[in-house]
């Protein structure tokens, strides 16, 4: 007659053995700090460009909500888009998208139609009850999440005047940021001389036009 306690150890022998077998594993393939960099920005070169990579500019007022910050942030994150928000404080912000052609048609799609930009937007309005942590997503009308930021902790209120726009769309031989940043500067020169040193000067001349005259640009 077999003993029952001594199954019973044999059992758990065999369940803690497997549990190690599986902790270790896991350990084995937990990345360093540098190789989760690393496979962060491999997602930028692995993203399907057959069509080619598309780059778009907006304009914003003000980009200093931290609820636009984290939008922005997180789909750019989403959708393997590099470049980043170039701001100068209580004067405007120039944000550089670039990527796919799909990635950049969504963040359109996200920058000029379904951002909450100002109060009269509906900052209370339209925020997301489901959000967890913070985050939420929603579906795009091709069917790909697009991740939301919930303002139900936020006390902030939005800039009642801020707005956005997107100034030029096109298309571009290689990439010109390996992800995507923010960086306030003190001064429109000095946001110039960050893109300059890019090759990009003529990006932070082009939101500057539009900022003097909005309704002559398309």
């Amino acid at each position: 007659v077999l003993d029952p306690s001594k199954i019973e150890a044999v059992v758990a022998e065999k369940v803690a053995a497997r549990r190690l077998k599986h902790e270790q594993a896991n350990l084995a393939r937990k990345l360093t700090p540098k190789e989760r960099a690393e496979k962060k920005f491999s997602t930028f070169a692995n993203v399907d460009l057959t069509k080619g990579l598309s780059c778009a500019l907006f304009y914003v007022r003000n980009m200093s909500h931290p609820y636009h910050r984290a939008k922005v942030d997180l789909n750019a994150q989403q959708w393997s888009i590099s470049g980043g928000v170039i701001e100068v404080t209580n004067h405007m912000s120039l944000v550089i998208a670039e990527g796919s052609a799909k990635s950049i048609k969504r963040f359109v799609r996200l920058m000029t139609v379904r951002m909450k930009w100002s109060e009269e937007d509906g900052n209370e309005d339209k925020m997301d009850s489901d959000a967890i942590n913070g985050q939420s997503t929603e579906s795009n009308e091709d069917g790909t999440e697009e991740l939301d930021v919930s303002t139900k902790n936020t006390t902030t209120p939005f800039d009642p005047n801020n707005e956005c726009a997107l100034v030029w769309q096109g298309s571009q031989p290689k990439r010109n940021f390996k992800n995507f940043l923010f960086q306030t500067c003190t001064s429109a020169i000095s946001a110039r001389k960050v893109l300059e040193a890019k090759g990009l000067g003529h990006f932070w001349d082009q939101i500057e036009q539009y900022k003097k005259e909005p309704d002559t640009l398309s």
